[in-house]
């Protein structure tokens, strides 16, 4: 197998060597850019053998925002209701880019109380699978009275693959309700123990189309 070796003063070697198996075409060239790129930009092709610097934008993370709530918050409502802190706002994005949501919820409820979410982007319901006209995260209910000792941890995660338009501020935030006005739903403490806390936080990430 062939290489070009270029050998430093130092007495080691860097080599480009052929590759393992044999190429598909009998003659595969590459033609090099005749400059430098700028810092950060990797070498691409297109396709036909030129190769050029640009940006390396495929996947990548272009920014990511963070908000954390750690007061206590109680609801007691049988209609949906924002979950106050429970909110973030990206700024800026890049035309076709893609959010991923992460929500991370700690929760308080009575054994006999029922609760569900909605995630918004907006005025924009984003439900949890295509065609859903129901709760981002289904209803939940323990039969039985009595209390729930512990928390609930809730982790949603969803990928808004909109294609949002260059320069938008897009604000997600989430909604929460539940069975019925005489149930209470607690954010960041215990149902049972209003000294035991807890901290809930939404981050959002945004994918290079």
């Amino acid at each position: 197998m062939s290489k070009i070796s270029l050998k430093h003063s130092g007495g080691n070697v860097v080599s480009l060597n052929a590759p393992t198996s044999a190429p598909t075409s009998p003659d595969v060239a590459f033609k090099l850019p005749n400059a430098d790129g700028t810092s950060g930009q990797v070498l691409k092709t297109d396709g036909s053998g030129n190769l050029s610097f640009g940006a390396d934008t495929g996947g990548k993370l272009l920014q990511m925002v963070e908000t954390t709530q750690e007061s206590v918050v109680s609801y007691a409502s049988a209609s949906f209701v924002d979950l106050s802190g429970i909110t973030a706002t990206i700024n800026g994005v890049t035309s076709g880019s893609k959010i991923i949501v992460d929500i991370r919820l700690m929760v308080g409820r009575a054994a006999d109380t029922g609760i569900g979410f909605k995630l918004f982007r907006d005025s924009t319901f984003l439900p949890s699978y295509s065609g859903s006209t129901d709760t981002f995260a289904n209803y939940i209910q323990e039969s039985g009275g009595g209390y729930t000792y512990g928390f609930h941890n809730f982790a949603f995660r969803y990928t808004d693959l909109h294609g949002q338009s260059a320069g938008s501020n897009l604000v997600y935030k989430l909604q929460g309700t539940t069975y019925s006005s005489s149930n209470t739903l607690y954010l960041n403490r215990r149902n049972y123990d209003s000294g035991q806390r807890g901290q809930c936080s939404v981050v959002l990430m945004e994918i290079a189309p």
